[in-house]
């Protein structure tokens, strides 16, 4: 699991960078539910 919301969307101002954190976050959640 991964909490976008908390880690990325709140915390970040730049909207780009925001997204970009979230897609980190997202690979790696994939890569260790595996």
């Amino acid at each position: 699991m991964v909490n976008v919301r908390e880690h990325c969307s709140w915390c970040t101002e730049s909207k780009e960078e925001a997204t970009e954190k979230a897609k980190t976050l997202v690979k790696s959640g994939i890569e260790r539910a595996k």
